[in-house]
């Protein structure tokens, strides 16, 4: 997504599920490898900077249409987490 308001031009956010943290592990383990990932120098010559953010979806806190829940009723509708 590109932020169009409350940030620096040219901002984006980019929104990746997780299986499992060993998931994001693996990721930030190719990413510190800077000879595995061709295009690298590029990326570093164009990005400013870059933050990473784990977030957690909490399906109690979450208002999601039913069709959202029939398609993965186990996750949305757990009375323990």
């Amino acid at each position: 997504y590109q932020v169009v308001s409350g940030a620096q031009a040219e901002t984006f956010i980019v929104l990746a599920p997780l299986v499992s943290l060993k998931t994001l592990d693996d990721a930030l383990g190719v990413a510190t490898d800077s000879t595995a990932r061709p295009g690298t120098k590029i990326v570093a010559d164009i990005e400013l900077s870059r933050e990473d953010v784990l977030l957690r979806v909490e399906p109690r806190l979450s208002w999601v249409s039913k069709d959202y829940v029939d398609a993965d009723p186990e996750f949305w509708q757990a009375k323990n987490r």
